[in-house]
């Protein structure tokens, strides 16, 4: 169909390529939706010219989604899938109409059956191909309804036969792209595009809102103007890209390029409280109201007063009310298209409430002017003080009314729903009024309620009873919170404050202003602390509040491996209950459980015999044909469990059997069939754990269920679940023996043993293992002892048998010997576990005719003589004789999954019975350790036996039985042809023992039974045990019920990737950090015990096998698997998969149908953005990318492609691709296929980088849920069993809304490293568990606030996506999905049922950064409309709940700082100036503030604790939470409390707000003193300065002896601000490495040029650059700090010494110190850059010498100078600490006046500063003490388990102390070294380098000179685009180029000659992360590295030796 010329215009999918299912061969359930999808696709591909990919895929997208949409069908309305799907689908798009006021179109019924054109799957593929087809207008939801609308108008008014293309014009694939979508495309690039704020560039939401407007209708969907389907004319396209004008409908590109902002995102703290104005307008009247009332009780004011004073409020209401007014059209002017009625509503509301509160003014004035100051002339005059009141307080209430019904539509929110959505016009009763009535009703409505003018916001209400829940929360706390706020802040004002006032009123002297300024510094602070600490009892409410929901919800349960085991019996009914289908359970469940068992019940059932039901029939579960080889992921369980030899059985009764089996299923509601379902899948948990390397094999063998096939239980119970329980029914046994033994009488023996026999069946595990140690015993003894014994062992079985059946075992038995019993069977089985693996494999030969014997089955299952076990109960039995028998028994062992023997027959040697080779027998004889030790075993075992055998005072029928047991005992012990005796034939039964891999299983089993305690069969990970336990503790929680596999909701999962790690490759496993430490060491210190489980799986003996080919993949993934990689994230994914395979499987659905189902409900997409880059550039990510795509084949990739077109402009697509099937070389030949390739308009990253690849990714999702996931998660097989059970939570009805998003839990696997990465795990924890709890339940303001929540893909893709993408506004681009879920009608449901893995970082300057990143994205959030819009259609409780549950914590966190600062210097100056007292009275706040401060910093705590004691129990939380403060935890908290701050404050006055990638690596380095000055400098150590040395003046100033009561809280914010960084920097106490910062630090702060990690100056200027981006208004605040500075220096000089002759004395002395330090410093400067540019190092050094001795007596001089002056005169200090302080308010006007000269203040302060933070640190270095303790505190966690941390400090501090040794065996190179490296690089490193290249370079000057005089000498230098030599250079040439100009110099140049390192903060991996924009479309260039000189990400770029030429 496409024209010739069109081609390249689009691309046709690969030829037979398909997604899921190819079309040619569909299943029979796709087969009947084809016909009207295929045909509508076709036919609307032709009509508007979508492109074929797009049609393709939407098709196959439709055609899934219909089919998966079957549940909704019943016979009576076979179409309620489609009907369904498509009233999801349209639902906004119908809203979208109502709001508009037009009827929705849709395509008529088609009336062709054979071309069914239309009807609802026209409908629905209309408006995928448009949204596939959309790219990023999919960001603009109405905007693809406008499309929808237009498209399917022309769809419905064509012909039928045009719609079925008979006639009428086709178009080419890519008409409606390029004639539609680039258009509008091009105006949203245009916007984007622009470099400046939010105010003054559009944003999508801007676009978008355009169509909210009814004009939108008026515009033409398409660049072509149509009439008739085949008539269409174009529109000219002007030279400037715009489209001319036209005389027809206008083009809505056109419309769109002019259209106005509809939001103003103005940068100013007003926004932010007018965002929330709800909030701070309820603390304002609040604290009003209860300051009335606590002068009131202070004067003892009379109750009328009271009241009137308190009426006061309603003024206060309505000036806020002004203000408000004010704010919102600030907000919207100008920018912002107003209409004419909303502009006259705005002048009518101001002008209404002015006259209103001037009313209220004037009246309330009169009637409190008791003392008429005013005089009562004119209209006062009319009335009296009471009548005026009375006016005031009706004029107040008539102008509440709005506030009366706002109230109460905030307490009953579903009727502010009703009233936002009620319109005549939408609800049909405009016909009962005029039109002029329903225009006055809405215009009335839009002026008092602004709010019914949008089209979002209108459904946002809770059901009634959830919104009782949170308003009685928020009730409680606010009573505390008023009861505080009076007591402790305002009650304790009152007395200051009328103290001030009577002052005023009694002395003359004292001002008014002096009076007022003095209240100010004393209530501001106090309103602050009143604003702030409702953060601290939110934190405590929601503590409480979630500990009772988790307990609630029963979290918490299984807490420990001990409680798996108390749980663990329950385990079987609550999995078959909750994730098996209940529709497939019965099934499963259809043959009853003891139909297999005898009727006969004509013994006791209530006996000592012990065994699990026997349902053969359930046997089918276990593996049948195929293998996990076959079948992939999720069936390796299932083919593990064990199948063996055929277990031989006797003549004996089975009655014995069958009773006990009967009383089990009479006393237990389990069902066999349970246990092998969950066996099952237990074991295919174990199975995943061992392949993850978290258990080793022994681990795994103790934690599987068993199965031995032929025996009587289908399943064996786990050794850990049964291991010590044999050892207790033993010591049971012989204390009940002993009192039986003991008993006077007959009734009284009875009593006792029907109570042992009761106590043991009341403990399940007791009764189950001493029934399989029955059991398993007698099998393991018989196949020892072999057939030569068979006849004897059955009789000592049946007589030991009967003798329980009969109740008489303690009256034949002495029952007081059975733990010797029970001793000896433990001997024989470790004797033959030690021995059998070790024993060489030996040919087995048979025995003499005269031992066979009839095969005998296992003790506990055998047979009575009489009776015989049915021939469908075991396999055929052979009795013959020799060879024939022994190799019937060998014959049926197999190799495990393989069906095939694994033992030969034996040689035919021994085939004969006469003439046998007697020498060679009796040469067995000799020589078997371990068969002399098996036979002394079993004679002492058979002895023992014999021992207990009572053979006196027995009745003849038992007497004769006790002697038959005793002879059949006797002739084992002495046939001289049996065992015992026989050498020859013993050594043949252990061989046959030894190579039967059922007796090896037996025997494992029996060990675990008998010698392992329940400790020792625990595994050692705490990985596993906290996986195996929350397992096993959400198989007790409530969840729905799981439906069946094809009844299951589809889901697909979208992971965004941009360049982080996919696999670690074999050189980032071995580059070494800056500290000698590469990651493989630190990987293998961490995971100590997972690399041992590695290596025995791998079986792995020497060290270089794993860079061996064989286990290099291994190798990497083994390491991969442990970091924040791409492959450890696919795999997590994967488990999806491998679950649903094994739920289909259990089920019994049938294996090819499964694969199908499989496909159908899951499917992933990794969004790969750049792939194809990483392709063309032949990254080894994308070879690994590729492995991923080969592992898993039904993962598929979506990336980004450019090309050049053929006019050469670029072209992209959204592409994705799979791995080709059967080994197929696909395209390129690399085995990787494309699918589709969908042409989009432009380059599809127009803003937040995350977002758009998600954005453009999400078109090749099949499922109806989108899971988002990010590159830093994981997740769990058997979590992934219960997805289908999480999405059945999409189906709630208990919400008054529908669920849309569902949240799950996350578990945070990053906290074992360090005790800093222990703090982030524990808040991340706590935050996504409880503080996601109480949000949800019963807060009901849980949004969405990252990954791993699923989505309602139907009800997103049609309301903007799961994530907005606008540049910088939606940097936390996550959480706008959750504020466009409630303004547009969703809701948000949370469930811990399940969870996925989480990382997060670890190192201080990368938590530094994520909080960083948070707190900007925080600051954007609150410009935006959503939430303004969000917070204006809230109801007060979850208002409150938003706010203190949200973007609150990070405001309040601005506040807090801002009361340190406001608390500190109130006190200061009033202290300064001499105000502390009142007159004669010192009247001091006492420390409640200080409290409360300090509070905000330990409350971070409360939520921790509460979900410790949730998880963990009360003794193990109390215990971390002490460790937490024992190492330092509220500093860490406090200190980002001020990152938080420091970063919402600039970014809301100053922007900048960027994605910072935090590195995802690991941290163990060190960080260097000049590294952690730069990163924290600015945002908190400078603070800790500033707030220091004002606490420290306050000290010297202050008479009210309360210094440490008003300052400890301060004290603390300062040491945290300050000194945090540097506590939790490794090895911050040692002493080489101490020196080492020292010498760093001066090498930076002197250094000019280059990057901020050269350079102190570079630094200084990328850390103010804000400022001089801020507007006037912004820089007066700034500005304003100056004030406060000069303020501190009047009051530190004081008056006295502020004097014309003080200050000439003071200016003399300033000087002669000043000239000295210049000197120093210029003398400093001028060695440095003689240093660096001399022409040679002889000639530097010697000019270096003079100036070192120069500049000797420059600092003696200015020290003995200061130390003179403070000595000589008293003022000195004064004078100088009020000189410091104006030099900061010089230096701040400088700053914000742009003077970079500035710099010059803020170095020597820096300098000064920085050597005073050393001093510490060198005497905590030469104590070395602490060094030790530091390291013991930062690293407990890791020591607590197991990991020997110490071995990565070593290998650093080793690194360091080589590095320091070279630099003092060079010290004169060094020093060249340091002066002529680049700044920033490391001096050793440096020195090292310049000593090699000055040996290799001095053999080449003579050349040199000769090549430089000649004209064809070889060109000189490095190029700037290459690292290579081309020619050599001198010494010289190196320096220069090195420190050349700073001008001239460029990054580039300077990396070129020194490739140096950087400031990395992690250990390989982490500078591809670093690189990339969080997914985004930031390109930092070629490198791996961020501006790195080399191969970034650890650190290092090393020059290699071949650069430089050879001698």
């Amino acid at each position: 169909k496409a024209k010739a010329s069109d081609v390249g215009k689009t691309r046709d999918v690969h030829t037979g390529a398909y997604n899921f299912f190819d079309p040619r061969n569909l299943p029979q359930d796709y087969v009947r939706l084809c016909p009207p999808i295929f045909v509508n696709a076709e036919a609307l591909g032709n009509f508007f010219g979508f492109q074929d990919d797009n049609v393709h895929g939407q098709a196959e997208h439709v055609l899934m989604l219909l089919n998966n949409a079957r549940r909704y069908n019943t016979p009576e309305h076979p179409e309620s899938a489609v009907v369904n799907v498509k009233d999801k689908i349209f639902t906004n798009y119908k809203d979208w109409c109502r709001s508009l006021h037009i009827e929705p179109i849709f395509s008529p019924k088609p009336t062709n059956p054979k071309n069914p054109v239309g009807g609802h799957e026209a409908d629905l593929l209309l408006w995928f191909c448009i949204w596939g087809e959309g790219a990023n207008l999919r960001h603009m939801p109405e905007c693809l309804c406008f499309l929808y609308h237009k498209t399917a108008t022309e769809w419905a008014d064509a012909d039928e036969s045009v719609r079925q293309s008979i006639s009428g014009k086709t178009y080419y694939p890519g008409h409606f792209l390029d004639h539609t979508i680039t258009p509008i495309y091009t105006v949203l690039f245009k916007a984007a595009k622009l470099r400046k704020d939010h105010v003054e560039k559009r944003h999508y939401d801007d676009f978008n809102e355009y169509f909210w407007t009814p004009e939108c209708l008026d515009c033409s969907y398409t660049s072509e103007i149509r009439g008739n389907h085949g008539r269409n004319t174009t529109i000219n396209i002007d030279n400037d890209g715009g489209f001319g004008d036209f005389n027809t409908t206008p083009f809505i590109a056109d419309v769109l390029n002019e259209s106005p902002k509809t939001y103003l995102e103005k940068r100013s703290w007003f926004h932010v409280f007018l965002s929330f104005r709800r909030v701070y307008e309820w603390h304002i009247i609040t604290m009003q109201l209860m300051a009335c009332v606590a002068f009131g009780k202070f004067l003892v004011w009379d109750m009328a007063y009271i009241v009137q004073m308190l009426s006061s409020v309603f003024l206060s209401l309505n000036f806020l009310r002004i203000v408000w007014t004010l704010l919102s059209t600030w907000v919207s002017f100008p920018g912002v298209k107003v209409t004419s009625p909303a502009l006259c509503g705005i002048v009518l509301s101001l002008a209404w409430y002015y006259l209103i509160f001037f009313y209220q003014t004037l009246y309330f004035t009169w009637a409190m002017d008791h003392m008429k100051i005013i005089s009562d002339v004119g209209m006062r005059a009319n009335g009296s003080d009471q009548f005026w009141w009375w006016q005031y307080v009706w004029l107040s209430l008539l102008c509440s009314v709005g506030y009366g019904l706002e109230v109460i539509l905030q307490v009953v929110p579903t009727l502010a729903t009703v009233f936002y959505e009620f319109s005549p016009k939408c609800f049909g009763i405009q016909s009962c009024m005029p039109d002029v009535w329903s225009d006055i009703w809405t215009a009335l409505v839009n002026i008092c309620f602004p709010l019914t003018r949008l089209y979002v916001g209108k459904r946002v209400h809770e059901a009634f009873y959830k919104v009782i829940q949170y308003q009685f929360f928020w009730l409680t706390l606010i009573c505390w919170k008023l009861y505080f706020g009076w007591r402790f802040i305002v009650s304790p004002l009152v007395e200051p404050t009328v103290a001030l006032y009577d002052d005023y009123m009694n002395f003359p002297e004292v001002t008014y202003w002096t009076t007022a300024i003095l209240m100010v510094l004393r209530w501001i602070p106090a309103f602050l602390i009143f604003n702030i600490d409702m953060s601290i009892w939110y934190s405590l409410w929601s503590g409480l509040m979630g500990i009772y929901v988790g307990m609630d919800v029963r979290l918490g349960v299984v807490k420990n491996f001990n409680e798996i085991r108390d749980h663990f019996m329950d385990c079987p009914k609550a999995f078959c209950e909750k994730l098996i289908s209940r529709k497939a359970l019965p099934g499963l469940m259809s043959d009853q459980a003891g139909s297999i068992i005898d009727e006969n019940r004509s013994r006791r059932t209530g006996s000592l015999a012990m065994a699990l039901p026997n349902f053969r029939s359930t046997t089918d579960l276990l593996p049948g044909g195929l293998s996990a080889q076959d079948m992939g992921p999720g069936y390796g369980a299932m083919d593990h469990m064990e199948g063996g030899a055929q277990m031989l059985s006797g003549s004996h009764s089975n009655e014995f059997l069958r009773n006990y089996v009967n009383a089990f299923l009479d006393s237990n509601s389990i069902k066999g069939r349970q246990w092998v379902i969950f066996a099952a899948a237990w074991n295919e948990v174990i199975d995943q754990l061992r392949l993850g390397d978290l258990i080793a094999d022994e681990e795994k063998d103790m934690l599987k269920f068993n199965s031995f096939n032929s025996f009587r239980k289908p399943v064996y119970l786990p050794v850990f679940q049964t291991a010590g329980s044999t050892e207790l029914a033993s010591t049971f046994v012989v204390e009940q023996a002993i009192a039986h033994r003991q008993a006077p009488n007959m009734d009284k023996k009875k009593e006792i043993y029907d109570k042992m026999c009761e106590s043991i069946k009341s403990e399940l595990c007791m009764f189950e293992a001493v029934g399989e140690t029955w059991e398993l015993t007698g099998w393991l003894i018989r196949q020892v002892l072999g057939p030569a014994h068979e006849e004897d062992i059955s009789t000592v079985i049946d007589i030991i048998s009967g003798w329980i059946e009969d109740e008489i075992i303690f009256d034949c038995m002495r029952m007081e010997q059975v733990t010797a019993i029970s001793a000896s069977v433990i001997a024989i089985v470790k004797t033959l576990k030690s021995g059998m693996n070790k024993r060489a494999k030996k040919p087995v030969r048979t025995s003499r005719t005269s031992r066979s014997r009839s095969p005998k089955p296992a003790m506990g299952s055998s047979l009575g003589s009489k009776d015989r076990l049915s021939t469908d109960s075991m396999k055929k039995s052979v009795s013959t004789s020799g060879l024939a028998s022994l190799a019937m028994q060998t014959a049926g062992v197999e190799v495990e999954g393989t069906g095939k023997a694994k033992f030969s027959l034996p040689s035919t040697k021994y085939d004969k019975t006469e003439g046998r080779d007697v020498r060679r027998e009796q040469e067995k004889a000799f020589g078997d350790p371990m068969r002399d030790q098996v036979q002394e075993k079993l004679r002492a075992l058979f002895g023992t036996l014999k021992g207990m055998v009572v053979s006196n005072g027995l009745d003849a029928n038992m007497s004769a039985q006790a002697k038959e047991l005793l002879d059949a005992l006797t002739l084992i012990g002495t046939a001289s042809n049996g065992f015992m005796w026989d050498s020859s034939y013993a050594t043949e039964q252990v061989n046959a023992v030894s190579q039967d891999l059922l007796t090896l299983k037996v025997v494992r089993k029996l060990h675990g039974l008998l010698a392992v305690r329940q400790n020792e069969a625990e595994p050692v990970s705490q990985e596993a045990k906290r996986r195996l336990a929350f397992f096993v503790n959400s198989l007790f929680m409530e969840m729905p019920n799981a439906p069946k596999v094809e009844d299951m909701r589809s889901f697909t999962v979208v992971t965004p990737f941009y360049s982080e790690d996919v696999i670690y490759t074999k050189g980032d496993l071995e580059r070494e950090n800056t500290d000698g430490v590469t990651v493989l060491l630190y990987l293998q210190t961490l995971f100590k015990q997972d690399w041992e489980n590695f290596i025995e799986r791998l079986k792995i003996t020497e060290p270089g096998q794993i860079w061996s080919p064989k286990f290099l993949m291994e190798t990497r993934m083994w390491a991969s698997l442990r970091a924040q990689t791409l492959a450890r994230t696919v795999q997590g994914m994967m488990y999806y998969e491998a679950a649903l395979r094994l739920l289909s499987r259990l089920e019994k659905v049938d294996p090819s149908v499964a694969e199908d189902l499989i496909k159908e409900k899951y499917s992933y997409v990794v969004a790969a953005q750049v792939y194809g880059k990483m392709k063309k550039n032949q990254d080894n990510k994308a070879e690994d990318i590729d492995y991923l795509l080969k592992k898993y084949p039904n993962l598929r990739v979506a990336y980004i492609d450019e090309s050049r077109g053929r006019d050469g402009r670029s072209q992209f697509y959204s592409v994705l691709i799979k791995a080709t099937q059967d080994g197929e070389p696909g395209e390129d030949g690399s085995g990787i296929q494309k699918i589709y390739s969908v042409r989009l308009p432009g380059n599809p990253v127009l803003g937040e980088g995350k977002p758009e690849n998600q954005n453009h990714a999400m078109i090749f999702t099949r499922g109806e849920y989108v899971q988002a996931i990010d590159m830093n998660q994981d997740g769990f097989f058997e979590e992934a069993l219960k997805h289908r059970n999480l999405l059945e939570e999409f189906k709630s009805k208990e919400n008054a809304l529908p669920i849309t998003i569902l949240g799950f839990r996350e578990h945070i696997f990053t906290g074992s490293v360090s005790s800093l990465a222990n703090y982030m795990a524990l808040q991340e924890a706590s935050f996504v568990t409880t503080g996601q709890r109480v949000l949800t339940r019963p807060l009901c303001i849980r949004l969405h606030y990252g990954h791993p929540d699923l989505f309602d893909k139907l009800f997103f893709m049609q309301r903007g996506g799961v994530s907005k993408a606008s540049k910088g506004i939606n940097l936390s681009e996550d959480v706008f999905a959750g504020y466009s879920n409630v303004i547009r009608g969703g809701q948000v449901a949370f469930k811990e049922y399940c969870q996925v893995g989480k990382g997060r970082d670890v190192g201080m300057q990368q938590i530094y950064k994520f909080e960083a990143k948070l707190s900007q994205g925080a600051a954007e959030q609150s410009l935006s409309r959503d939430v303004a819009r969000l917070t204006a259609r809230l109801d007060f409780g979850r208002l409150m709940s938003y706010f203190f549950g949200g973007i609150g914590h990070y405001i309040n966190s601005c506040a807090t700082v801002f009361a340190i600062i406001t608390v500190t210097y109130a006190n200061t100056f009033m202290a300064m100036y001499g105000y502390e007292a009142v007159g004669d009275r010192m009247i001091v706040v006492l420390g409640t503030l200080q409290i409360v401060l300090a509070g905000m910093g330990v409350i971070q705590t409360l939520p921790l604790l509460a979900t410790l004691i949730v998880e963990q129990g009360m003794f193990l939380a109390m215990a971390e939470l002490i460790k937490m403060f024992g190492t330092g935890g509220p500093f860490y908290f406090i200190f980002h409390i001020q990152t938080r701050a420091y970063y919402l404050y600039q970014t809301l006055i100053a922007g900048g707000a960027q994605y910072r990638a935090t590195g995802r690596g690991f941290v163990t380095r060190h960080s260097r003193f000049d590294e952690n000055w730069r990163f924290f400098a600015g945002s908190h150590i400078y603070l800790g300065i500033e707030l220091a040395c004002a606490m420290v003046l306050y000290g010297c100033f202050s008479e009210a002896h309360q210094f440490w009561g008003h300052t400890w809280s301060m004290w603390l914010a300062c040491g945290s601000f300050m000194w945090t960084p540097f506590w939790f920097n490794p090895l911050a106490f040692s002493w080489t490495i101490v020196l080492d910062d020292y010498k760093h630090w001066l090498l930076w702060i002197g250094s000019k040029g280059g990057s901020a990690s050269h350079s102190w100056d570079t630094w200084w200027r990328e850390e103010k650059s804000f400022i001089w981006r801020l507007r006037t208004p912004e820089k007066l605040c700034v500005v304003s700090r100056a004030g406060i500075y000069l303020a501190m220096a009047y009051g530190a000089c004081g008056e006295e010494n502020f004097t014309q002759p003080r200050l000439k004395e003071f200016a003399w002395m300033a000087a002669i110190s000043g000239s000295l330090l210049v000197g120093t410093m210029t003398l400093d400067s001028v060695s440095c850059r003689r240093g660096l540019c001399s022409s040679s190092i002889a000639s530097g050094s010697h000019s270096l010498t003079w100036q070192r001795v120069l500049r000797i007596p420059f600092v003696v001089g200015f020290i003995v100078s200061i130390f003179y002056f403070f000595h000589k005169y008293d003022f000195f200090l004064r004078m100088g600490v009020a000189f410091y302080y104006c030099l900061c308010a010089l230096y701040t006007v400088m700053v914000v006046s742009g003077l970079t000269s500035a710099k010059h203040l803020l170095r020597v302060h820096d300098m000064l500063f920085g050597h005073l933070m050393f001093l510490p640190l060198f005497v905590m270095a030469a104590l070395q003490i602490p060094d030790k303790i530091q390291t013991w505190l930062l690293y407990h966690n890791a020591l607590n388990e197991g990991v020997l941390i110490d071995t990565i400090l070593k290998q650093a501090r080793k690194s360091h102390q080589i590095a320091e040794q070279q630099s003092n065996q060079n010290p004169t190179n060094n020093q060249q070294a340091a002066t002529s490296s680049p700044p920033g690089a490391s001096a050793t490193a440096t020195a090292i380098e310049l000593l090699e290249m000055r040996a290799m370079i001095e053999a080449q000057q003579a050349t040199i000179r000769q090549l430089q005089a000649s004209q064809n000498a070889m060109q000189t230098g490095y190029s700037s685009n290459s690292n290579s030599r081309t020619s050599p250079v001198s010494l010289e040439e190196v320096v220069a180029a090195g420190s050349g100009n700073e001008a001239n110099r460029t990054p580039t140049d300077l990396g070129s000659v020194f490739p140096t390192a950087t400031s990395s903060t992690s250990i390989g991996g982490e500078a591809a992360a670093d690189n990339a924009d969080g997914n985004g479309a930031v390109d930092h260039g070629p490198g791996n590295g961020g501006g790195s000189g080399g191969a970034g990400g650890d650190g290092f770029s090393f020059t290699q030796p071949d650069q430089f030429p050879k001698r």
